[in-house]
């Protein structure tokens, strides 16, 4: 469990993870925000490695995202996909795409212009977007795409908007992305 200490804050901005054919996988993440901590992260997951045209056909992938403020749950993301899962290519599911990205935020209430600038800033010819803020929890943002680049680079322009407001400070691209 990752403890955010009241006035702290994190920014959880992981590579993604590539879930190969045939694996048994399971994920965890749980975060607790003290007081008025702030957080922002993101989770993204490619099914198969797509370099190789492997696509996710056996096995399993399982995750659980926890974000809670002072113990109590805020927000809990849970996920089965078998890979010969019909949500893999349902509509209410992955619709035929890849990758999957999750995006929360939580420490401040961003207003329905920042809503909308983070719904508008993606191209909407690749990747499908959705994005929420729940009552008293995180702002969460879903992308799905057909490639890891396409999905981090729609979450990394979402970041760019949402970091002033909820940390008081411009983005600026860490220099181990560009590694």
């Amino acid at each position: 469990m990752l403890k955010v200490a009241a006035g702290a804050a994190l920014e959880w901005l992981p590579q993604e993870t590539i879930v190969f054919d045939q694996a048994v996988a399971e994920q965890t993440l749980s975060i607790d925000c003290a007081g008025n901590a702030r957080c922002c992260g993101w989770d993204i997951v490619v099914l198969g490695r797509q370099a190789r045209n492997e696509r996710f056909i056996a096995g399993r992938w399982s995750q659980r995202i926890e974000i809670r403020r002072d113990g109590r749950l805020l927000w809990l993301e849970r996920s089965r996909i078998d890979g010969d899962d019909e949500l893999l290519g349902s509509v209410v599911g992955w619709n035929k795409h890849h990758v999957s990205g999750l995006m929360w935020a939580t420490g401040f209430t961003p207003d329905e212009a920042l809503i909308e600038q983070c719904r508008a800033c993606v191209d909407p010819s690749d990747v499908v977007v959705g994005v929420t803020c729940l009552p008293d929890g995180p702002m969460l943002v879903r992308v799905l795409g057909s490639s890891a680049e396409q999905v981090r680079e729609s979450l990394t322009r979402i970041w760019t908007l949402l970091r002033p407001p909820l940390l008081g400070i411009a983005a600026q691209r860490p220099r181990i992305w560009s590694t």
